[in-house]
């Protein structure tokens, strides 16, 4: 789950009150990050959950979000003898970082704390299904640096030049795909830049500031 530019706002307007409403509730915010996977009916979604539950709560959360337009249906199929409508994240749901620093403080923190537990979940899936490192390209690491807060702004606006791109590489590949019958790979690009408290080592207790 990103965020994504859309617009620019003037300083005294306010975040969409409906994307408040689709991220007050973590169940939302899961039910979100799953349908921008890749589609998802009511019952897909409660299996993926374990059956921690009901169908009745999961209805009404996906309802929610329609009404909020940060879902929609994507297509609707035959299961059983019923049609099971699946769905898919609209791009109302990737709002931008002026949106995200209208949001109240106190879903600040549960949002991003959302996100970086469901990236660490694909992450374990994908090592589970020996798929995390079965591509020789592919690349994983984190850096802890020592910057001010221009080096900071400088690589925050490169990672934002990569996730800008993303969309466009996966139509590219799409395209692609069309015409070559080449199935897709799954594939998730997590970018994360963020300031960390500084690290406790004894040795810079007992140091004394050089003359």
């Amino acid at each position: 789950m990103g965020l994504k530019v859309k617009r620019r706002y003037a300083a005294h307007e306010r975040v969409d009150p409906r994307l408040v409403k689709a991220i007050s509730s973590p169940l939302r915010v899961e039910i979100l990050i799953e349908c921008g996977i890749s589609p998802i009916s009511q019952s897909e979604f409660r299996a993926r959950q374990g059956g921690r539950h009901s169908l009745q709560l999961i209805s009404h959360h996906f309802d929610v979000l329609v009404e909020c337009e940060a879902i929609e249906v994507a297509f609707t199929r035959r299961v059983n003898g019923a049609n099971v409508n699946y769905y898919e994240a609209t791009a109302r749901a990737l709002f931008s970082e002026e949106d995200f620093n209208h949001l109240p403080e106190a879903l600040k923190g549960s949002f991003s704390a959302l996100i970086c537990s469901t990236f660490q979940e694909t992450a374990h899936e994908s090592l589970l299904a020996n798929l995390f490192d079965s591509h020789p390209e592919r690349h994983a690491s984190w850096t802890p640096l020592q910057l001010d807060l221009a080096g900071f702004l400088r690589i925050c606006r490169r990672l934002d030049e990569i996730f800008y791109s993303l969309m466009a590489e996966q139509e590219a590949a799409a395209e692609r795909m069309r015409r070559s019958g080449e199935r897709p790979m799954h594939a998730t690009v997590g970018m994360f830049g963020f300031q960390t408290p500084s690290p406790v080592r004894e040795h810079d207790r007992h140091r004394t500031p050089m003359a």
